[in-house]
């Protein structure tokens, strides 16, 4: 009798809400998903009460991991990884996502036990990153910490996702090091899910600048951590450009020099990022190749 394949799921929840969409959207769909897999969820939750729980189903275990204090979205998998200490290759998902009943068998069929791959990213509908990927290959510069497969091996060698990354961009500066580090980055374009983010399909007034704000600051990180001061002039200079509020942009600003002096540089990338300039690089304002 062929066992089945263990897959640990990780999803950071921080209200009510999101637990919502983990009970509404993400739970059922992953109990849906077609083939012989072995689910575990896995969910780090900031709530701040300790007797949430969520029941789990036929096919899906659920384990909450509670947290005393919110963390940053990278900070919450970190979290999960260090608790969870995933074997094989796990899944990072948003709350408010449902799967398409292929999921995993697509993921795995892209990956087909390459050791090269770093990350394997699923395709988002209705709306999608505005970014390339190979048609052939599936190689794609960055992927989506909505939906991506990671390989813990990497995740392990290059110590998870920066944290000085509060939300937003962690996902690109984890690509890019997958890169750097020898590893591959694959879109799965058959690995569908549907991503009902709050942009498009509720109304939040923050909701704009929320993302403008965070969006902000880690476009000038990105810049200062890879290329150093020497362009973060020009960033700021793109960033004074934009068709945003002024006294919202001199905010932008003031966090990242606030947060300047605890930032890590990438050292020892400099000939890798030379070498791999096609596929590490800024276009513009918060926009990545």
């Amino acid at each position: 009798m062929e066992l089945k394949k263990a897959v640990d799921v990780f999803c950071s929840v921080s209200a009510s809400d999101g637990l919502d969409n983990v009970r509404n959207l993400l739970l059922p769909s992953l109990e849906r998903l077609a083939g012989d897999y072995c689910t575990s969820l896995h969910l780090v939750d900031f709530t701040g009460d300790d007797s949430v729980t969520l029941e789990s189903t036929e096919k899906v275990s659920v384990i909450v991991h509670h947290n005393s204090h919110q963390l940053g979205f990278g900070a919450a998998h970190n979290f999960l990884f260090d608790k969870v200490k995933p074997s094989g290759f796990f899944l990072i998902i948003n709350s408010d996502i449902s799967c398409s009943e292929n999921l995993f068998s697509e993921l795995f069929k892209t990956l087909d036990d390459r050791e090269d791959v770093g990350i394997v990213e699923g395709r988002q509908l209705p709306y999608e990153h505005p970014k390339g990927f190979n048609p052939l290959t599936g190689e794609t510069n960055w992927a989506s910490g909505a939906c991506m497969l990671v390989n813990p091996v990497f995740f392990k060698q290059v110590d998870g996702f920066d944290e000085d990354f509060w939300m937003y961009c962690e996902d690109v500066d984890l690509s890019w090091r997958a890169w750097l580090n020898g590893y591959k980055v694959v879109h799965s374009p058959k690995a569908v899910v549907y991503h009902y983010t709050g942009g498009f399909f509720e109304y939040r007034e923050d909701r704009f600048y929320l993302e403008q704000f965070w969006g902000g600051v880690n476009y000038l990180y990105l810049t200062y951590k890879y290329w150093g001061n020497i362009h973060l002039w020009k960033a700021t200079f793109v960033l004074k450009r934009q068709y945003l509020p002024k006294k919202f942009k001199d905010a932008i600003l003031a966090e990242f020099i606030s947060r300047k002096k605890n930032y890590k540089r990438a050292k020892g990338y400099r000939g890798r990022l030379l070498a791999l300039r096609d596929r590490i690089g800024i276009n513009g304002f918060n926009s990545y190749r």
